[in-house]
């Protein structure tokens, strides 16, 4: 399993990476679980270019770039494998949730 977790504070990246890690190794049953980390969104569009993610996990609010330019940026792109997107934020905003929606993400957490 690759990870891709993208949040522009290193706190919230840490415990996003244990409660995934805690989760994929007890509850699927995952022995190789790769965990990367972006703190911009213009790094998180990069990283999805180059690696084969099967889940990205951002927030709404990044530095450079947002979570929705990330969807359309991620819809943009020719990928051999569209990864599973876990958008988190906590502004509770229905246009943003339902223009995340329309992009295609999978989860919308807030």
């Amino acid at each position: 399993m690759n990870i891709l977790i993208a949040d522009d504070s290193k706190v919230n990246r840490l415990y996003i990476k244990k409660t995934i890690k805690h989760w994929f190794a007890h509850q699927m049953k995952l022995d190789k679980i790769d965990m990367h980390e972006a703190n911009d969104g213009v790094e998180t569009v990069k990283k999805i270019k180059i690696s084969n993610y099967d889940l990205v996990f951002f927030n709404m609010i990044l530095k450079n770039l947002g979570g929705i330019e990330i969807l359309k940026a991620i819809n943009s792109l020719n990928l051999e494998k569209k990864p599973i997107t876990v958008l988190n934020t906590s502004i509770n905003n229905k246009r943003y949730q339902s223009t995340a929606i329309d992009l295609g993400v999978n989860y919308y957490l807030e």
